[in-house]
C-alpha cells in the first residue's frame, strides 16, 4: 500500500468515526421550556435616599434550563416620547439563574430625582440559555404604574 493511500484511508475513517458521534439539534427544537425564559415577575419604582429615582423588583426564570449574563435594560421616556434617562440591572449578577427560580434586580436612573418627569417606562431583558447550545434569549415590554 502506498503512503497517500494509506493516508487517505487514515482521514477517511477519521471523518466516519467523528460524524457518528455528531448529533444536529435545530433552533426549534431547543425553543420553550427547553431554554431558559426569563421574564419580569414583578417591580416598584422608589426613590432613593441621595434622591436618584430606581426601579426594584424581580426575574423569574419560567424555562426548565438556566440562564448566564441576564440584564435588563430599562429607558424613561417624558410626555413627548423622548428617552430622558436609562438604568441596568442585573438579577443573579454573574451567578446562573436555574430554570423555575426568582431573582431580585436594582436598577438606578442615574440622571432623574423625580418621576412626575416620566411618562412610561420601556424594558428589555436579555441572557445567555446555559442549555448547551449558547442560545441568546430575549423578552421586552413596556412598564405600567398604579
Amino acid at each position: 500500500m502506498s503512503l497517500k493511500l494509506g493516508k487517505f484511508i487514515f482521514l477517511l475513517l477519521l471523518i466516519i468515526s467523528l460524524s457518528i458521534n455528531c448529533e444536529t439539534v435545530s433552533i426549534e427544537e431547543n425553543h420553550g421550556v427547553l431554554n431558559a425564559e426569563i421574564e419580569l415577575y414583578s417591580y416598584s419604582k422608589t426613590v432613593e435616599t441621595y434622591g436618584d429615582i430606581s426601579i426594584t423588583g424581580k426575574v423569574v426564570n419560567r424555562g426548565s434550563k438556566s440562564a448566564q449574563v441576564i440584564t435588563i435594560a430599562f429607558s424613561a421616556y417624558d410626555n413627548s416620547n423622548t428617552i430622558i434617562a436609562s438604568a441596568n440591572g442585573f438579577p443573579a449578577g454573574a451567578n446562573e439563574l436555574p430554570g423555575n427560580t426568582y431573582e431580585n434586580f436594582h436598577a438606578v436612573f442615574f440622571d432623574l430625582s423625580d418621576w412626575n418627569n416620566v411618562h412610561k417606562v420601556t424594558y428589555k431583558i436579555d441572557w445567555l440559555n446555559m442549555d448547551g447550545t449558547s442560545l441568546f434569549g430575549s423578552s421586552s415590554g413596556e412598564l405600567t404604574f398604579d
